[in-house]
């Protein structure tokens, strides 16, 4: 099991998946096809981001001696890699509260994947009704999506929300009962929308973890990357041309290195909230902050923290060589395989991992070629699984001349066949013993 750091006493896990058909005990009565389509139908509509881990090895005295944690004055907080998808602090990650603007990062992800970037959103007359930050939209108004989203992610412009929410759904509960549903998707066990944009409302809640998780599926679009990274912008709209220039509202933003997002809250219910991101030398850290008296002071400090006391490690490499697995039919016995793809761990500013591969491949046969999927990787990190990676044949394996005739049905049908043509030989021997006989008679 894991290692996980532990936060007053209650460690940091990952939810379970969501519960999925389960069709292996029946597989024996199925047919392949029938199998593989029961998979597909079982299968989410999108596959899950990956949970939020804990780190494989807790931190030492002697780490917390030389990183001290950081002073966060937010009621719930969270630090992690955005790469591994690794907690490295957090202080009442699961603790329900509101969230305000922070709502936004859900209603763009689902803009993002429900519409296209040129479509034209029709501004409804409900969307003009929308409270405080806006677009000052009218009715009837047009604007495409691509910089709807500007408006949303950098403005905050409840009014887009709305329009958005209508666009995909035609109506804020429909608009909601979406998000919850993706929030389900993605792990989000503690999460509740009641509307696009966070505007108080009774039953609209989230957790420092859940918005992780909804922020990391959102960072794996570059066009969600590209906008949250952007100070300013002239949106195009049919009317109102007076009212095109939006503006981020994360001061981190060109004031704190490698800072590239993501988005701020506030109402007075939810209190000062903001996820943030920043990217140094390809490592990419992600804070979560809900209801703090010093928000950007908590994210600078916890940032410094991240990229002071963490480290990445490699534990497999594209192409390493992961040791030999038995195949059948083949001129050899065995076949050496490499790692598929790259798996990085989070771990303390000088810890090492201890890295262990196991391959296996139950149905390798030849012949292979190099290159072919085979079987899979298991990633250790001392006991723990890590994970596992495709299993790649390092070279070509020819099969063994008349190798596979062994097959039972195969067999099968070469016995038949040799039945059926001694039965042909001794009948023809037969039928010519009667001919010599009638000749001879006559």
């Amino acid at each position: 099991m894991r290692s996980l750091p532990v936060i007053n006493s209650q460690p940091i896990h990952s939810n379970p998946e969501p519960p999925r058909i389960r069709i292996a005990q029946y597989g024996h009565a199925l047919p392949s096809v029938l199998l593989a389509l029961m998979a597909l139908l079982a299968a989410p509509a999108r596959a899950a981001t990956p949970m939020l881990q804990g780190l494989l090895t807790p931190p030492t005295p002697e780490f917390r001696a030389l990183h001290p944690e950081p002073k966060v004055l937010a009621r719930s907080a969270l630090l992690a890699d955005a790469g591994t998808h690794t907690v490295l602090w957090a202080r009442n990650p699961y603790e329900r509260l509101p969230m305000a603007s922070l709502t936004k990062v859900m209603t763009a992800l689902l803009l993002i994947e429900n519409a296209r970037p040129d479509e034209v959103v029709t501004t409804p007359l409900e969307a003009t009704l929308a409270e405080t930050s806006s677009l000052n939209l009218r009715c009837g108004e047009q604007i495409s999506v691509h910089d709807l989203l500007y408006a949303i992610l950098l403005r905050s412009a409840n009014d887009a929300c709305v329009a958005a929410a209508y666009h995909v759904s035609g109506s804020v509960p429909a608009f909601a009962a979406l998000m919850n549903r993706r929030a389900r998707q993605l792990g989000c066990t503690d999460t509740s929308f009641v509307n696009p944009n966070g505007l108080p409302a009774q039953g609209h809640y989230s957790t420092a973890a859940d918005l992780a998780r909804i922020t990391l599926e959102a960072i794996r679009y570059p066009v969600f990357n590209r906008i949250v990274a952007t100070r300013k912008y002239v949106v195009t709209r049919s009317m109102n041309q007076e009212d095109r220039v939006v503006t981020s509202h994360c001061k981190l933003l060109g004031r704190y290195q490698g800072a590239d997002g993501v988005k701020t809250g506030y109402t007075r219910a939810a209190g000062h909230c903001f996820i943030g991101t920043a990217t140094r030398y390809g490592r990419r850290l992600m804070v979560v902050i809900l209801n703090s008296p010093d928000m950007w002071g908590d994210a600078k400090r916890l940032l410094d923290y991240g990229f002071a006391a963490f480290d990445r490690q490699l534990l497999v490499a594209p192409g390493q060589y992961a040791g030999a697995v038995p195949v059948t039919g083949g001129l050899a016995r065995a076949v050496r395989v490499m790692a598929g793809r790259q798996i990085m761990a989070s771990v303390p500013r000088g810890v090492r991992l201890p890295v262990r591969l196991s391959p296996t491949a139950p149905d390798a046969a030849a012949p292979l070629r190099r290159g072919q999927r085979i079987g899979v990787v298991r990633v250790y990190a001392g006991n723990a699984l890590v994970g596992t990676v495709p299993a790649i044949a390092a070279a070509d394996l020819p099969a063994l001349p008349g190798a596979g005739w062994h097959h039972p049905w195969i067999a099968a049908f070469l016995l038949l066949l040799a039945i059926a043509r001694y039965r042909a030989e001794v009948a023809a021997k037969r039928r010519r013993a009667r001919l010599r006989r009638l000749r001879n008679g006559d």
